[in-house]
Order: structure tokens, then C-alpha cells, then sequence
């Protein structure tokens, strides 16, 4: 069940990248700042975790990360585990994780 909301964070915070950015080359570059473009580490790339570990600042200019990249990882975690918390009877499990991992990116933007 945890390993199930550390999917849905990592997913999350992915989505929220890809449609946030505005360089095609997302897929094929590291994560950095948007304030200073510095290439983040590993470890701050783990979603929820790092967020709260570097108190929602930058590590190096020390700029405030936006709160809605926490709301959203921890927003489609919680999607992720409500089928699993509530019992919920679903035909096809696939379906539903493709179809929140797909319109939680819609609901972001608009």
C-alpha cells in the first residue's frame, strides 16, 4: 500500500513537470531550479519527502518552491490509494490508474 502512494507521488511529480515546462526536451534532461537552473540531486527529487526535507526552499538560491507541487504529489498519491483504503470494486484497476495519471495533469492546469 505505501509502495502504491510513492507511485502515484512519483507520477505526479512527473506530470506536473511535463506540463509546466516549456523545453520539448524534458524527457531527455535533469531536473533543475526554475529560479536558478541549478541541475537538482537525487535526493531532491524524491517527491513529498524532499519537498518537506528542504522546508519548500531551493538548496542553493534558497527561493521558495511553489506548495502546489506538494499538493499535487500528495493529491494523486492519495488517488492512487483510495481504491486500496475504501475497497473499492473497479473491473479494470489499469483503467482507472491510467485515466487519474492522465486528467490529474488537465486539473492542474486549468
Amino acid at each position: 500500500m505505501f509502495l502504491l502512494g510513492i507511485v502515484g507521488s512519483i507520477f505526479a511529480s512527473f506530470m506536473y513537470t511535463l506540463v509546466h515546462s516549456n523545453d520539448s526536451k524534458i524527457l531527455t534532461r535533469r531536473s533543475e531550479c526554475n529560479n536558478c537552473e541549478r541541475k537538482l540531486s537525487w535526493f531532491e527529487l524524491i517527491p513529498i519527502i524532499s519537498y518537506l526535507y528542504q522546508r519548500g526552499k531551493c538548496n542553493s538560491c534558497k527561493e521558495r518552491i511553489p506548495v502546489i507541487y506538494l499538493a499535487c504529489e500528495i493529491l494523486l498519491a492519495l488517488l492512487f490509494l483510495l481504491p486500496v483504503i475504501f475497497q473499492l470494486q473497479f473491473d479494470d484497476f489499469l483503467m482507472y490508474y491510467l485515466l487519474i495519471i492522465f486528467l490529474d495533469p488537465i486539473n492542474i492546469v486549468s
